[in-house]
This record gives C-alpha cells, sequence and structure tokens, in this order.
C-alpha cells in the first residue's frame, strides 16, 4: 500500500473519530441544557436581521448573523444553516490541522485540546470560526497566497475583533522585511472588515463603526482584562470558588506558555507578533467576569499556536494523549 494511501486512510480514521466525540459531547450537552448549542442568541440575531426587527443583542459583532442568513438562503432554514456552519467549521480546524502537519493524532487532539477547546468546536461559536480562519489564512500565507490570507483575515474580523492580530502581524512582517508594495496591498484588504463592519453599523443601527464596543461598555462585558483578573482571583480565594480558581489560572499558565515557546522557536516575525497580540487583546480588552471566562475567549489561540509547534510536541504523542484525558476530566 502506498504512503498516499496509508495517509489518505489515517485522514479519514482521524476525520471519524472526531466526529464521534465531538457529535457524542453535542448529544450530551444539548440533552441537558437545549440552549447550549449556541455561546449566544446568534440564531435570534440573524432571524432579526432577516425580519427587520430590531436587533435585542447589538453588542455581537455581525459576522457570524451575517453568515447564518447567507447559510439560509442556501439550505432553506437558520437551523440547517447553523448546523452546516458548525460542522464544516469543525471539519475545516481538523483537516487543515492534518494538512499543515500530517498527523491524524495530533490533528484530533487539536480539536479536543485544551477542553474549552473542544466545546466550542462542537458548538455554534465564534471562536471556532476564528479558529478556522487562522488556520486557513496561516496556510494561505505559507503558500504565498498573501492578499488570500489577508482577505480570509479580514472577515474573521467581523465574526471577532481579535481575528484582526493575524492581519496586523502579516502586516508588521511585510515591513521587517521591507516590502512596502504587499504591506500597502495587504493593508487595504484587511481594512475591507472594517468597512463592512461600518456599513453594516450604518445600515442596520444608524450608528458609526464603535457601536459594538459601545454597547459591549453598555452591559458591563468589557475591562482591562489583567486588572479584572486580579480582582477575580481574590474573589475567588474568598469564596472558596478553588475550582473557578484552578481552571482559569491552567489557562492562563497554558496561554502564556504557549506564547512563550512560540516566541523561543524560529518561528518568524509574523508568527511571534500574532501570538503575542492575541494574548495582550485578551489581558487588555477583557470581559467581566475574567477568571472564568478568560479560557473561552483565549481558545483561539491554541488550535494554530499547537500546530505551529508540531515539532515540539511531535515525539511525545503518547503523553499528549494522555495530557489531553487529564485536562478534560479535571478542568471540563
Amino acid at each position: 500500500m502506498g504512503k498516499e494511501m496509508k495517509r489518505k486512510q489515517k485522514f479519514w480514521l482521524g476525520l471519524g473519530l472526531v466526529i464521534v466525540i465531538h457529535g457524542g459531547l453535542f448529544w450530551f450537552k444539548q440533552g441537558q441544557d437545549f440552549l447550549w448549542f449556541q455561546q449566544d442568541d446568534y440564531l435570534g440575531y440573524a432571524r432579526q436581521l432577516i425580519s427587520g426587527e430590531e436587533i435585542k443583542q447589538s453588542w455581537l459583532f455581525p459576522g457570524l448573523p451575517m453568515l447564518l442568513v447567507l447559510g439560509k438562503g442556501l439550505v432553506g432554514n437558520l437551523e440547517t444553516a447553523a448546523i452546516m456552519i458548525a460542522g464544516l467549521s469543525l471539519v475545516g480546524i481538523y483537516g487543515l490541522s492534518f494538512l499543515l502537519v500530517g498527523d491524524w493524532w495530533f490533528a484530533v487532539g487539536v480539536t479536543v485540546f485544551p477542553p474549552m477547546v473542544f466545546e466550542q468546536t462542537s458548538k455554534l461559536s465564534t471562536a471556532s470560526l476564528v479558529m478556522l480562519a487562522w488556520l486557513a489564512a496561516y496556510y494561505l500565507y505559507s503558500q504565498g497566497r498573501f492578499r488570500w490570507a489577508s482577505l480570509v483575515t479580514a472577515l474573521a474580523a467581523l465574526v471577532r475583533p481579535v481575528a484582526g492580530c493575524l492581519g496586523l502581524a502579516m502586516l508588521v512582517q511585510f515591513w521587517r522585511q521591507k516590502r512596502f508594495r504587499e504591506l500597502g496591498v495587504n493593508g487595504l484588504i484587511l481594512s475591507l472588515g472594517w468597512l463592512i463592519l461600518w456599513w453594516f453599523n450604518l445600515r442596520v443601527f444608524d450608528q458609526d463603526l464603535g457601536y459594538q464596543l459601545k454597547m459591549y461598555q453598555g452591559v458591563g462585558r468589557v475591562t482591562v482584562g489583567v486588572v479584572q483578573l486580579g480582582k477575580d482571583v481574590v474573589r475567588a480565594i474568598d469564596w472558596g470558588y478553588w475550582r473557578i480558581l484552578a481552571s482559569g489560572l491552567v489557562y492562563l499558565v497554558l496561554s502564556v506558555g504557549l506564547v512563550v515557546e512560540i516566541w523561543k522557536s524560529k518561528a518568524g516575525v509574523m508568527i511571534k507578533w500574532w501570538a503575542g497580540l492575541v494574548l495582550a487583546f485578551v489581558l487588555i480588552l477583557g470581559p467581566v467576569p475574567m477568571l472564568e471566562e478568560y479560557r473561552r475567549y483565549i481558545s483561539v489561540l491554541f488550535p494554530l499556536g499547537l500546530v505551529l509547534m508540531y515539532e515540539r510536541f511531535k515525539a511525545y504523542s503518547l503523553m499528549w494523549g494522555v495530557v489531553m484525558v487529564i485536562f478534560l476530566m479535571a478542568f471540563w
């Protein structure tokens, strides 16, 4: 049997395993909580967009609701569109991870570690779309398709602004390489996402570009993350919330450790800046409460970060599996 045939078999084996374990989590969690399928009411947002009603969760960025509306046009109803988007995001994350590292077991691990990644990739979430977009953009960039990578990143910023960190990191790379033509062209492409957001806000809310941030502030969801983290740690100790404290601090250590490893590696300027910008973004513009929510906001860092560090981790396949199981048991 040829190497290519074996590689395809391993890919399909891994994909089958991904579908089974994520499908199992979805079935279990959805049975416990009917609303678990989506982090926020994106289906409601999409319905309100279609009907022209007032948007009730107007602090949410419109990328995912717009995608749901587009999906409804393709498949006929929003629920089917939601399942399609969630499923394709998961398959895309696994497929691109496999394409980039060629290791089916590691690619499966990327979709389930740490546990918050497992949860976010098993449901309709903005996090899974950003994870997918970053993997796709990095693959396109590695193939020399810089403008397509910029376009993917620009559109992903409509889903979550943190997605723009990769685009900014690309511009830093071009600047350092003195490739000023690429800097200018890709800068214009990256601005497309913000232009679409400005147009959307003007048309739907009759507001300016910063409308979502203002609304987030209005409901008390944005603060200086690192300051809020300190307050939350004190609160968790005072109230005896030891599991929340342990989980939050473990994710903090994991994320900072991954970023440090990336900066210590031989990765390019773009990758180092991307990792640093993502961590800084979450620690500066953090949610309230930060300790409980940090793991969800930082989860987007892990799939691409782990793929980039594959050479360091590939010799520890058995340990990789054991660590995944331990984390799933301890910090679910």
